[in-house]
């Protein structure tokens, strides 16, 4: 298959359209002014596969999601709540294609959520079911009641949930999960385990069945990657049974959101004859269906809850499909989604351990996307933050850096910081840690552009600029351990010769907009 082809819009860079030598091809639409998706189109020669199209509120938030297409039996539509913390409290599925008609309700799909001040939840409903939660201090849950059933969590002393539901869960000294199974295992129970390599990157996985009262191994899965992307799976003997080939995630680079939409296609030959699959996505860099390369017929196609419950899987490669919810990698055996650094349960809808990077993340380590996975994505299972301005050639919300704007658009955003942001132009910082990030990008754009090939001139404006970010955090209170980290906030100087280990995460929101900060670790 030839490769992939990006055509982009001729105002703000952003990726108006993907086309495969297949014949397959995604058609993205923006708003004018602030750059958020409305819609996605996946089609494949002449039939439309799937369309989302989405309206949002005020302050950027989807209100709803309308779906067409092939993929669905009938058109329909989501409508999204949301409390004053802008957690996602509602998603009621109504049947139709006028957004403003809610006298069809779809009941199993409705979803409602309440959560206490720090988000955890205290009940859910799904459908006709109805769930509580009690908790802990530490913010893990204790116990889970559906109807008349309560199940209990565990937990060890590093934070990892270590039973549920009659189920084991057990890590190695670095909080990774390396073997599930059940408690009181029964007759042609499954057990699995997993291995590690010293970047943390899952490298291989085992399966075993219970008879006869022992384990007996049952298939080995080897991985490889390129970078953090999987791109190849290998059975025992070493031979390839699966490659992965990635495209522009939602960052619309190769690696920024975690490959997060990024997945193009997947060539199959683990059941003796090599096949090419095709994936499409909704807004949110999620599954929605896969198609044969060689004739567009849908060969799986989901359907998700806000938290990744499985609403609908259909087709005949649906189980075997392995990507499905934010483009990460599904596991049958143990119903978790890897993300690299944790796993993530949709069964509780949060991770099964605590955020890696503390509370840097969010004051609550075990809650997915700050309960909003309507409008945010986490690449790794790492950090969440809103941010749509700064990170590797972004500003404004818009691809590319200050120095490379025009000069009409410098000037109209310096206007705005100085007489007050018109949300119908450009970007205006969140909080004044996102301001401090701001006028960072603009130090180093204008360094830049100052300084242009002198190297001496821009090592001393460089550092200077990381200088004044620093000041700014400080000023604005980062106390404590924040100041320890904000050296390292700081976008790294390029001059000086960094640790292996300090990679760059960029905070996304499910369209690959950024605001002013990336974080450093």
């Amino acid at each position: 298959m030839p490769p992939p082809t990006e055509g982009y819009s001729s105002t703000a860079n952003l990726v108006k359209t993907l086309t495969t030598g297949s014949g397959a091809v995604t058609t993205c639409t923006y708003e004018p002014h602030r750059n958020l998706k409305t819609g996605i189109t996946n089609a494949f020669d002449t039939t439309q596969i799937s369309t989302y199209g989405y309206v949002y509120d005020k302050i950027g938030r989807r209100t709803s999601v309308a779906n067409t297409g092939l993929a669905f039996s009938e058109p329909g539509f989501n409508l999204y709540q949301y409390n004053d913390r802008n957690e996602v409290t509602g998603s009621n599925r109504y049947a139709g294609e006028d957004i403003t008609n809610v006298s069809l309700p779809v009941e199993p799909e409705t979803r409602l959520y309440a959560y206490d001040p720090i988000g955890n939840r205290q009940t859910a409903a799904e459908g006709a079911a109805s769930k509580t939660y009690t908790g802990n201090n530490l913010n893990q849950y204790d116990t889970i009641t559906t109807g008349g059933s309560t199940v209990s969590l565990t937990y060890d002393d590093d934070g990892n949930m270590i039973t549920y539901d009659g189920v084991s869960y057990q890590y190695n000294g670095e909080n990774r999960l390396i073997a599930v199974q059940p408690l009181a295992p029964a007759e042609n129970d499954t057990k699995v385990t997993f291995i590690y390599d010293f970047l943390g990157r899952r490298v291989q996985k085992t399966t075993y069945a219970y008879r006869a009262g022992t384990w007996v191994k049952q298939s080995t899965k080897k991985f490889v990657y390129d970078g953090w992307h999987l791109i190849a799976e290998l059975d025992e003997a070493g031979e390839v049974t699966r490659y992965f080939v990635w495209g522009l995630d939602l960052s619309q680079t190769l690696q920024g959101a975690g490959g997060v939409g990024g997945l193009i296609c997947a060539i199959d030959s683990s059941s003796g004859s090599s096949q090419t699959y095709q994936y499409c996505y909704d807004g949110n860099g999620n599954v929605g269906q896969v198609v044969n390369s060689t004739d567009g017929a849908i060969v799986a196609s989901y359907a998700y809850d806000p938290f990744d419950k499985t609403i609908k899987s259909d087709g005949v490669y649906a189980a075997e499909n392995t990507f499905k919810f934010s483009t990460k990698y599904f596991d049958k055996e143990t119903g978790l989604i890897h993300y690299t650094f944790r796993n993530y349960d949709s069964k509780t809808g949060r991770w099964t351990s605590r955020d890696p990077l503390g509370e840097h993340g969010g004051l609550n380590m075990y809650g997915f996307v700050l309960n909003d996975p309507v409008n945010w994505v986490d690449p790794y299972g790492l950090v969440k933050y809103y941010k749509r301005w700064g990170g590797p050639n972004w500003t404004a919300g818009r691809r590319g850096s200050w120095d490379t704007f025009s000069d009409s658009f410098r000037d109209l955003i310096k206007r705005q910081i100085n007489d007050g942001w018109d949300p119908g132009s450009v970007y205006r910082p969140l909080d004044d840690q996102d301001k401090c990030y701001m006028y960072h990008d603009i130090c180093y754009g204008e360094c830049r552009m100052r300084c242009e090939d002198d190297v001496c001139c821009l090592r001393e404006g460089l550092n200077n600029c990381d200088k004044n970010l620093k000041d700014c955090l400080i000023n604005i209170g980062m106390s404590g351990n924040l100041l320890d980290e904000a050296r390292r906030i700081a976008a790294i100087p390029v001059f000086e010769l960094q640790p292996a280990n300090r990679n760059a995460i960029l905070e996304n929101k499910k369209d690959g907009g950024y605001r002013w900060f990336t974080w450093y670790f």
